[in-house]
């Protein structure tokens, strides 16, 4: 009796799953960057929920940048396709299995002594075909090494985009808090010139200044708000820039926390800038990015030379015919090749996957120098800064006492107290308080910059 078409098919493709459960996974063995996926990076957070009306904390704007930012989604996306390419080159392990039905019909017409004859054939063949690629000149080996060390690349890729993420959100952070603090300011500086003009206005009516006295005063009370209204606008400008390095779409103004920063300890710093640097060399995932990126190069050119010299391939191939008349069909191929001419194509790509693998190694020293710039900048600055704050806050304290004193001369009527003395003691404190916060932020801004360039900043769940 004649079984079923399908009872041959059932047979056939339980035939090849034990024959392919008795191959060594070979892929696992080839090439040392083989090691089990660390995962650095790539688990996906959820996202932290965004509530604008309360005050963000430095800490809640890194975790909500880092849960929302885009940048970090195509870095991550970028991953998944890389470890996609590892499953493809090692399919080359394995054998390809595809069954196919084939159907097909043909109807044919003839005249035959005057007469019109008509036929119609059928035809339908069911199979199921195995295919192993043997040998290939190692090109197999390199294309799995290749798509292995992809993957580590976009894995750091994911860790520098991460540190990228925190720093910007940091010093956008920061630049907020400097613009809130130096509104302060200008609204002082305000408060003060109005206080100057009624002063001089109400002596003005006494009697007991000149008239021209006001022009200065106005003058230099307008001046302040327009100061007032570029401070503001300021904010609002840092606002923006804050929800932008955090990567959300909102037209609500950002808050953040009120409280100023503590000044920093005074102490200079005991390593020098070449500590700094040795610690971003061996840290920056960056540059383990372009190393992984060069070790891939190095095995596109093995590739590209073996593809422009004598190649070999062996292939084999194992079909079973189902329907009709059942059978086997098996075949050994072994082809050799040379590329004697293809108008110079595979010598060009030979050239091509050197020039690349030159440039990856030329970017990784741009890399370092770039590093190392990074590293230099941010430590001279945090450290000009720190040196800075003591005397900026003793210039506030003596700008505060000169104004005080300009004001008191003034009131007494003596001959040196003009206007102008206050008007000039008020501008001399503006100044004074201006670089006091200045002074505190560039410290905390440059210590953020510091921190990303050793690339030590990234201490949230999910960096390793």
């Amino acid at each position: 009796m004649k079984l079923p078409a399908f009872v041959y098919s059932v047979a056939a493709v339980t035939t090849l799953t034990a024959i392919l459960q008795t191959f060594p996974v070979i892929a696992d063995k080839t090439g040392k960057p083989d090691k089990k996926s660390s995962q650095k990076g790539q688990a996906t957070p959820e996202k932290t929920p965004i509530d604008l009306t309360q005050p963000l904390s430095l800490d809640k704007a890194i975790r909500i940048g880092l849960s929302h930012q885009n940048t970090l989604g195509i870095a991550r996306s970028q991953v998944e396709s890389a470890k996609a390419g590892i499953v493809r080159a090692r399919s080359s392990y394995y054998p390809q299995i595809s069954p196919t039905f084939d159907y097909s019909t043909q109807k044919t017409s003839q005249r035959f002594n005057g007469q019109q004859q008509t036929g119609t054939v059928e035809s339908r063949v069911a199979q199921i075909g195995l295919r192993q690629l043997i040998f290939d000149m190692g090109k197999r080996e390199e294309n799995v090494l290749i798509t292995k060390y992809n993957s580590r690349a976009a894995e750091f890729n994911v860790l520098d985009t991460r540190q990228a993420i925190i720093e910007n959100v940091s010093t956008a952070y920061y630049e907020l808090k400097r613009r809130k603090e130096l509104v302060r300011v200008s609204d002082s500086s305000v408060e003060r010139a109005e206080t100057t003009l009624k002063g001089v206005e109400a002596a003005v009516a006494a009697g007991t200044t000149a008239k021209k006295d006001i022009l200065q005063a106005q003058a230099d009370y307008e001046n302040t708000k327009v100061q007032q209204i570029i401070a503001n606008n300021n904010v609002r400008l840092a606002q923006t820039a804050l929800k932008n390095a955090m990567g959300i779409l909102s037209s609500f103004p950002v808050m953040v926390e009120d409280e100023p920063l503590p000044p920093p300890s005074s102490e200079p710093d005991q390593r020098m800038a070449a500590d700094y640097v040795k610690l971003a060399f061996d840290a920056r995932p960056d540059l383990k990015r372009e190393t992984a990126g060069i070790d891939a190069n190095r095995h596109n050119v093995k590739i590209a030379n073996i593809n422009a010299g004598f190649q070999v391939q062996a292939d084999v191939s194992e079909g079973f015919r189902v329907d009709p008349s059942p059978g086997e069909n098996r075949t050994f191929s072994t082809s050799f090749s040379y590329p004697l001419f293809d108008g110079g194509a595979a010598r060009a790509n030979l050239r091509q996957a050197k020039s690349s693998l030159d440039q990856s190694r030329m970017q990784l020293e741009l890399t370092r120098q770039t590093i190392q710039l990074d590293v230099e900048q941010a430590y001279l600055t945090r450290e000009e800064a720190r040196s800075s704050i003591a005397a900026t806050q003793s210039a506030v304290r003596a700008a505060r006492a000169n104004y005080d004193a300009a004001q008191e001369a003034k009131k007494e009527g003596a001959i040196t107290g003009t206007v102008l003395d206050i008007i000039t003691a008020q501008a001399q404190l503006v100044v004074a308080e201006t670089n006091a916060v200045q002074a505190i932020y560039d410290f905390y801004t440059s210590d953020a910059r510091l921190k990303r360039a050793i690339g030590s900043n990234d201490t949230f769940p999910g960096a390793k």
